[in-house]
Formats: structure tokens, C-alpha cells, sequence
């Protein structure tokens, strides 16, 4: 299979490609999550960022243009305790305290880079910090990050690795509030950097599957290392 049949293998909520030339990012799912609002000016048709699709394109978002995308809360991006959340990165250059990936406000489920270590953080947004990545990802490499979560079990994967460090759980709770896409909801923060293949899932997706995923991705430089140390230190985003 391709790279997108096997995102659509997994029934995913929200599946965004991120190849448009121009606009709101559609879903590619089938269940309308389109993005209905852009703020700043994204740079469109970015090389993309995995290997086994090079005709696709990805977007590149400008943190100091407070960039990003939103999509109109809906029943399917409620998601309770039981999720996945995945996407490609390359990190511009780190501007801010923090860079949120994917971000479904206060009480939700937020997935974000925390730039004073360069972990990879997962929150109950606003509320508490639930786990942080072992490793650092400081380098602007390409990268595949899945994050799941099954009830108290959550597990962070970098380039299909399990780097998911010490897990201090909560449960998420749902909200009206919209889905953001490289900023927290009230766009205090932005990401800095291109990013691709944005998928939400309602269930916790396996290693097997995530490797799955990134094995049939690969990115293109195909030279993604796992620097640093193991840190734990982190508190709600």
C-alpha cells in the first residue's frame, strides 16, 4: 500500500495532506474536518516530506507570522481518552517557548515541541503535563512523531521508535473549542517550521502499525537521528 491507503487503513477522523498550492487544508478522510480558516500567509507547495510521496506537497508555517489552520469542532475531533494523533515535521528554527503541532484546547489533547529542551510533550491542555519525549529532536531534520494515548497507557514514537518517557496520566476531557493545527488555541504560540500528513485517529494505534506507517513514509533525507539525553521535566502547556 501507499502512504495515504495506509492512513485511511486505520480509519482515520481528520486527515490532512497539507498538498495544496493555496487555501484551507481539506481532509482527506471523508469526514469534512475541512480547515476553514488561515492566518498569516503559510508558504505553500514545500517539498514533501515523506519519500514514498514526492508529489505531494507539505506547507511551512512562520511562527513570527502567527501562522496557522483551524478546523470547526465537530463530534469526530471529540476524542475522549483514546487517541493517535501523527504528522511530519522539519523544525525552523526554534522562536518561542513552545510549538504546538496539533491542539484541541483546554482540557483536550494538545501535542506540542517544548523548545527550551527540544522534547516532544504531550499535555491535557492547560491542565497537566502527561508525558515528554526521552530525546531530544533539536536538529532540522525530517521526522514522522505519533503520539497515543489508550486510558492511562500513552506512548510517544519518534521515526517509529518508542521514546515515551515517565507518564503522569489524565484523563482528557472533550470540548466546543476548534482544532488547531500549529498553534494553541488561543494563539499564544505558533510552530516554526514545514509540516506534512497531519492524522487523527479515535483509537491508540500499535508500534506495529506505526512502523508500519513510517517504514512506508521514510523520509526523503532519510538521515533522522535521536540526540540527547532522557528528561522528564516538563508541567501543563
Amino acid at each position: 500500500m501507499g502512504w495515504s491507503d495506509e492512513v485511511l487503513a486505520d480509519s482515520p477522523v481528520a486527515y490532512y495532506r497539507m498538498g495544496e498550492s493555496s487555501g484551507q487544508p481539506q481532509d482527506s478522510s471523508g469526514n469534512g474536518n475541512h480547515t476553514t480558516v488561515t492566518n498569516g500567509t503559510p508558504v505553500y507547495s514545500k517539498p514533501s516530506l515523506i519519500l514514498s510521496d514526492l508529489g505531494n506537497t507539505a506547507i511551512e508555517l512562520a511562527a513570527a507570522s502567527v501562522e496557522y489552520f483551524t478546523a470547526p469542532d465537530h463530534a469526530t475531533l471529540d476524542l475522549g481518552d483514546v487517541l493517535t494523533l501523527e504528522c511530519w515535521i522539519k523544525r525552523g528554527v526554534q522562536t518561542g517557548a513552545f510549538e504546538p503541532l496539533i491542539c484541541k484546547g483546554v482540557n483536550a489533547y494538545v501535542l506540542y515541541f517544548n523548545s527550551s529542551d527540544d522534547r516532544i510533550i504531550f499535555d491535557k491542555r492547560g491542565v497537566q503535563g502527561i508525558v515528554a519525549s526521552t530525546v531530544q529532536v533539536s536538529d532540522e531534520n525530517i521526522h514522522h512523531i505519533v503520539y497515543t494515548k489508550n486510558g492511562a497507557t500513552s506512548k510517544i514514537y519518534l521515526d517509529a521508535v518508542d521514546v515515551t518517557g515517565t507518564v503522569t496520566d489524565a484523563t482528557l476531557a472533550d470540548n466546543t473549542t476548534d482544532l488547531f493545527i500549529g498553534a494553541r488555541e488561543d494563539a499564544g504560540v505558533m510552530y516554526n517550521g514545514v509540516i506534512d500528513e497531519v492524522a487523527i485517529y479515535p483509537t491508540a494505534l500499535s508500534a506495529a502499525r506505526v512502523a508500519a506507517h513510517y517504514n512506508v513514509g521514510r523520509p526523503p533525507d532519510a538521515l533522522s537521528l535521536l540526540p540527547g539525553n532522557p528528561s522528564t521535566k516538563f508541567g501543563p502547556f
